[in-house]
């Protein structure tokens, strides 16, 4: 195995990343422009809302931004040190990750995601019902449950 990091490719993602975080600035000045609400007439419920969910924007921007710094930030890190790694102990770090080996079979995503059955239809007309019995099967409104015989109090 033979593990190859191309520096300038992180540097490149890094810029982008951080001119990403940058743009947030743009999208909270949109949403602080255009998120405004007066709270007169019958807007009064509608502005109590508004006022939470620009609250919630601008914490969201300001978490976005963050995140896209340190991201951005940590990549030039990584480059850095692999700038500045001896090319023999960067081998001897590669040769340590091929001793650990693969994922051993059965805990990769993939091996988890292959056992997965996507039951929504496609289209409406494509619901097949559920076999009598089925213990998955949705219990229609007002039908019996087959849970107790009603009435409460410890009948089940």
């Amino acid at each position: 195995m033979d593990l190859s990091v191309h520096t300038s490719t992180l540097r490149a993602c890094a810029n982008r990343l951080a001119a990403n975080a940058d743009d947030v600035s743009v999208a909270a000045s949109y949403a602080a422009q255009h998120l405004n609400v007066h709270d007169t007439g019958m807007f009064v419920q509608l502005s109590h809302v508004n006022s939470q969910v620009r609250a919630h924007l601008e914490d969201l921007f300001k978490r976005l931004e963050q995140v896209g710094h340190g991201s951005a930030a940590e990549l030039l890190a990584t480059a850095r040190m692999y700038d500045h790694t001896d090319r023999g102990v960067a081998v001897a770090m590669d040769r340590k990750l091929a001793e650990v080996g693969p994922v051993p079979p059965g805990s990769s995503y993939e091996d988890v995601r292959d056992d997965f059955e996507d039951t929504t239809p496609v289209k409406p007309d494509d619901y097949e019902p559920p076999e009598p019995g089925d213990p998955f099967a949705a219990v229609p409104p007002g039908a019996p449950t087959g849970a107790g015989g009603g009435g409460g109090g410890g009948s089940w």
